[in-house]
């Protein structure tokens, strides 16, 4: 799924998570998709997921913006992020200045394992930036930042700054098109109260007409770990994926392997649904099933 954020229509087109939007004209939309998500094991339990954002974004270029929120709901807690912030376009080229997502998710961000929402944004070892969990899930006012996006043909990147209680965080992703493979690359830093950290994402995905498959594997030396993720997407019919992957995580002479499949069938009015599986190593499966609204 594509991670919802403010850039540039040709931005847009070259990620890998929803980009349905609901138009209001005059270059005001509605981006984003909520989500439902049941997960069953000796203990389940039930997630409520979200990320909105209604931009303005005009045709001509110019003064734009956006405002939109992360959600998360489980039982007895909830959480709210929101963002704001203005931007100017020029060309192929976005700036923004306020509470602006960060740039390197929309660069470097593969499909969640297993269709599991829930394990995602749990797992520390997962190709994104740090900004979102340690915002979301954390009673702070939100980061104010900088980000910048261009496009120059065939390379596209972003970067983005953020200040936040009791942290700062800067970071870049970058993609470079040749034919019909995509290769991904990013870095962040954090300065923290509670550590500093490196993180540094290399990887490439082939889009031919109804598959997609990737690798991505992402360095963080905060861990002196590795992850290195593997996965496909097929669609044999239009609204329908079936996704497949494996990951394994090396840190301090320890290996640890998941695997992951799901299915996902999207109408044509934006719900969709989703069923997956993930079966961590030396541990039960986790099955779980979705509802959903991409938007």
């Amino acid at each position: 799924m594509r991670h919802i954020a403010f850039v540039s229509a040709i931005l847009l087109g070259t990620t890998t998570l929803p980009t349905h939007a609901l138009d209001f004209g005059g270059g005001l939309s509605l981006e984003g998709w909520v989500e439902w998500e049941r997960t069953f094991s000796d203990y389940p339990f039930n997630i409520g997921y979200g990320e909105v954002d209604l931009v303005y974004r005009p045709a001509a270029g110019g003064l734009g913006g956006f405002v939109g929120f992360d959600g998360f709901y489980t039982s007895g807690y909830d959480r709210t992020a929101p963002y704001a912030a203005l931007s100017y376009s020029f060309g192929a080229h976005t700036l923004q200045l306020g509470a602006p997502r960060a740039a390197l998710d929309d660069y470097v961000r593969t499909i969640v394992m297993g269709g599991n929402r829930e394990l995602y944004l749990d797992r520390g070892d997962k190709a994104a930036s740090q900004l979102q969990g340690l915002y979301l899930f954390r009673d702070i006012d939100p980061p104010l930042g900088v980000r910048y996006d261009g496009d120059f043909g065939q390379l596209k990147l972003g970067a983005s700054a953020h200040k936040g209680e009791g942290f700062e965080l800067v970071n870049l992703g970058v993609n470079y098109e040749i034919g019909q493979f995509v290769l991904r690359g990013g870095a962040e830093q954090m300065e923290a109260d509670w550590r500093d950290g490196s993180f540094v994402f290399y990887g490439a995905e082939a889009r031919l007409e109804k598959l997609r498959a990737g690798v991505m594997i992402s360095r963080f030396n905060a861990y002196d770990s590795t992850n290195t993720q593997i996965y496909a997407v097929y669609s044999p019919i239009e609204r329908l994926d079936l996704s497949v992957a494996a990951d394994r995580t090396e840190f301090s002479g320890f290996k640890r392997e998941n695997y992951g499949i799901a299915v996902e069938y999207t109408l044509e009015n934006g719900v969709f649904m989703d069923a997956g599986a993930f079966f961590p190593e030396d541990a039960d499966e986790l099955c779980n099933l979705s509802l959903g609204l991409k938007f």
